[in-house]
């Protein structure tokens, strides 16, 4: 999604005013965009005038007062064949992502799945911030994030001024309740026609000849020409309980069935990693599955592979959970976790890893566990981008520095969810910290504190005592 959010910092500018609405009389009934089939159940100011434009990526328009502040409400519309968005999640992120590259300092709230009549599905995704000039909290902004049957839309709300809990409670209503989607939204099994769309659209050019089948369950749609397909699937499923045993969600009403694409060949695998997201041939062979948007992609193989599980737990955090965020680390972590509570065999390698690190950190100080290779300071692992493509080469002792990477991002998260101090609030950290946009240290900071009272260099040290006692 590159190329997207290049093109969202091109036509994007994130303001607190909208455009200029065009003048008349204050808007008192609702508001139909009928380009887009959205209904509109504007705030009840009784001053807000405005309505549909065509400004671009902006199509409407709305400005009034809530008391004494100014209050912006903006429709923006971003088309499908542009930004190739499948959840309105995908909306969500984006956006969240670009407002993370812009320099003014905005301090997110945790996001929130809202359930209704949004639009092509039927929920949406509503996430608040503050607006901070340095430290001193000046306004307040929200975005809810849905998805057309050609396009991701945002409804971005913005109020000049600190917002008392009523008025608050009133933006935060008319998100809720005053928009809807007056058009049918999707069947989330996919209809047939809608799976071959999707096999003439992402199935690679080597397949052209083979027969592509595809197989519903009861949260996926495998798609591909390999013959374990019925056994595959079942391992999904088995999976799926797994992770949302270990990182509890409720079930969406609407949400549609997750696409597997399962090749029967690895260069046949290796070809769509290729066409689909770009890689070089020599990358895309450097993984066993990939997880990326609303797929996952891999070859029949051993079905209790645990890439399986890594990978599904990345489609199931971006796709279920709705958390995306944190970075790297936090992504990678909780997929290297996944795999040490269902395979055991994998257990050591994380244990190991926080075990040692720890040892050496507290024995010889971090640094000279930082300089034979076999440590990253916290903070630094909070903002590598990649843990596979930060780390690379071996370390003093020869070993995979990626492969240490994995394993010291799953440690954190072993110690979050088994030390006692902070167990019980692990399921929250798992929506707030990676609720937060990727790698944003002061946002991460800000959790820490609110979770655990410390900042990101106490919790490194509540880490080494953790590990310090051995598992």
């Amino acid at each position: 999604m590159t190329a997207a959010i290049a093109c969202l910092f091109t036509l994007v500018a994130p303001t607190f005013t909208a455009p200029s609405a065009a003048p008349g009389a204050p808007v008192d009934e609702p508001v139909l965009v009928e380009k887009y089939g959205l209904l509109f159940d504007l705030p009840d100011t009784g001053n807000i005038t405005g309505g549909p434009a065509d400004q671009g990526q902006v199509q409407a328009s709305w400005r009034g007062t809530l008391g004494e502040d100014t209050l912006t409400i903006e429709l923006r519309i971003l088309p499908a064949d542009e930004f190739g968005f499948s959840e309105p999640t995908e909306v969500a992120d984006l956006v969240r992502d670009f407002w993370t590259r812009m320099e003014r300092p905005f301090q997110y709230h945790p996001h929130r799945v809202v359930n209704g009549p949004f639009g092509y599905t039927p929920y949406a995704v509503l996430q608040g911030y503050g607006v901070f000039d340095s430290t001193l909290e000046t306004g307040a902004g929200w975005v809810l994030s849905g998805l057309l049957p050609d396009a991701g839309y945002t409804v971005e709300v913005g109020f000049d001024a600190v917002p008392t809990e009523e008025q608050r409670g009133m933006i935060e209503a008319f998100l809720e309740t005053g928009v809807s989607f007056t058009g049918e939204p999707r069947n989330p099994e996919w209809t047939d026609e809608e799976v071959e769309a999707r096999i003439a659209r992402d199935m690679p050019s080597s397949l052209e000849d083979e027969r592509v089948r595809f197989l519903r369950t009861d949260h996926y749609i495998v798609i591909g020409n390999s013959s374990g397909a019925n056994a595959f699937a079942k391992n999904v499923e088995e999976c799926y309980d797994a992770i949302r045993g270990e990182f509890p969600f409720e079930e969406i009403e609407g949400q549609r069935l997750m696409p597997i694409f399962l090749f029967r060949t690895r260069d046949q695998y290796i070809d769509y990693i290729e066409e689909k997201l770009g890689w070089s041939r020599e990358n895309a062979a450097r993984s066993g599955g990939i997880a990326s948007g609303d797929w996952y992609a891999t070859t029949y193989q051993d079905p209790k592979d645990p890439t399986h599980l890594h990978e599904l737990t990345h489609q199931i955090f971006g796709n279920r959970l709705l958390v995306s965020g944190g970075g790297s680390w936090f992504q990678e972590g909780v997929a290297r976790y996944m795999e040490t509570v269902e395979y055991k065999q994998k257990a050591g390698d994380i244990n190991n890893m926080g075990k040692r690190a720890a040892k050496r950190a507290l024995k010889d100080g971090p640094d000279e566990a930082v300089a034979e290779g076999e440590y990253i300071r916290m903070q630094k692992i909070m903002t590598m981008p990649s843990m596979l493509y930060s780390s690379s080469g071996q370390t003093n002792k020869g070993e995979s520095a990626a492969g240490l990477a994995y394993d010291q991002a799953g440690s954190i998260i072993y110690f979050v969810m088994n030390d006692k101090r902070t167990r019980d609030k692990a399921q929250e950290f798992i929506h707030r910290v990676g609720g937060v946009p990727r790698s944003d240290i002061p946002a991460i900071q800000r959790e820490l504190r609110a979770l655990f009272n410390v900042d990101i260099a106490g919790f490194e040290e509540m880490y080494f005592e953790f590990w310090k006692k051995g598992r």
